[in-house]
């Protein structure tokens, strides 16, 4: 049985040397960064590079990966984005599967192993949620109220509200 680097068509670049994949450069990057991330980053970028960059665009060679074809990409996963293909992603999840990817990009270039983009890379625009921030006066007037309240609920938030 033959085995996958075999099936790979390899082509050579500028100098004669063979154009890394995708992959071969997310895997490369990952293992440089690894170092000065925390673990859970690491999972995150591991788990966005196998489950949503390395299906779409694993076998595209770095050098042939153009604006045009991460903005296809970026437009299909933020329709069909979810493993199965059945929902959209939202805006902030796509947002961080092209910022993987730029920074696979900028990596590749870095180390001379393609050109960067002339124009950067559109992300989808993220949502911003407005917090309102409770003062000291109100935060005591919701205490009062939730201390006479008989709710189980009361006493989960006036936790919150002291453990912040």
């Amino acid at each position: 049985m033959p085995n996958r680097k075999s099936k790979r068509k390899r082509t050579a670049g500028a100098g004669g040397k063979v154009s890394p994949t995708v992959r071969d450069v997310g895997r490369m990057w990952l293992a440089e960064e690894k170092a000065e991330l925390k673990a859970s980053t690491v999972w995150r970028y591991s788990y966005l590079l196998e489950c949503q960059i390395y299906p779409k665009l694993g076998d595209v060679r770095i050098r042939d990966l153009t604006q045009e074809t991460v903005q296809e990409f970026t437009k299909e996963i933020k329709q069909t984005g979810r493993i199965n293909g059945s929902a959209p992603l939202s805006d902030n999840y796509v947002s961080s599967i092209v910022g993987v990817l730029s920074d696979l990009q900028e990596y590749a270039v870095k180390k001379k192993m393609c050109q960067p983009f002339i124009f950067p890379v559109n992300k989808p625009g993220m949502k911003k949620t407005r917090h309102t921030i409770l003062g000291v006066g109100k935060i005591r007037q919701l205490l009062i109220c939730l201390n006479a309240s008989q709710e189980t609920a009361a006493a989960g938030i006036t936790i919150t509200l002291y453990a912040g």
